[in-house]
């Protein structure tokens, strides 16, 4: 369901077999570690902006990252180059952490270490037991709510002022523990 058409957001339900959401969700707690911020000179450090645990993954989620890119391509003729797409960062969210506003795409030369520029963004909600947790895009007046197995994609062409509209947010955490995968296609 396309919910903003420039920048390009929409909502995808139930593209993600049930088992590789179980499988991502069955990553041990103590294989989270405290999320970092991507610094202009390509380094990554503490940050206040972001206060959640990460996981990065390797290639073990590969076949959720080729569903994905199936159905941006047949559904939306969005087509994505799956070896520059990153691996899943699993993210989880305890109560009160957040996630500023901020840009999925690099602005400095040092963020990018010679690789293409982040284009889109898929969050695959793996949970919805919790409340609060919305990812808000203050320009634009939008949340949108997590449900669990739906993904929310949005792409910024680095070359269209529109991609300075997908600023957005992981709002506070009231109950619970939200826990998602994010995938950044190049």
């Amino acid at each position: 369901m396309i919910i903003h058409q420039d920048p390009f957001i929409a909502i995808i339900d139930g593209v993600i077999p049930s088992s590789i959401i179980e499988q991502m969700k069955s990553v041990s707690n103590n294989d989270f570690k405290e999320s970092l911020g991507s610094q202009p000179d390509g380094s990554s450090k503490i940050s206040p902006i972001r206060t959640s645990s990460t996981y990065f993954t390797k290639d073990q989620f590969k076949p959720a990252t080729d569903i994905v890119l199936n159905v941006l391509a047949r559904q939306y003729n969005h087509i994505y180059d799956a070896t520059l797409a990153e691996a899943w960062q699993l993210t989880q969210y305890e109560p009160g952490q957040f996630y500023k506003s901020h840009y999925d795409y690099f602005h400095s030369e040092g963020q990018l270490k010679g690789r293409p520029n982040r284009r889109g963004t898929v969050i695959l909600y793996l949970n919805d037991d919790f409340t609060g947790g919305e990812t808000g895009f203050s320009k634009l007046g939008l949340r949108v709510t997590p449900r669990q197995g739906a993904c929310l994609y949005f792409a910024y062409p680095i070359d269209s002022p529109t991609k300075e509209l997908t600023f957005h947010a992981g709002e506070s955490v009231l109950t619970g523990v939200k826990r998602i995968a994010t995938l950044w296609l190049r």
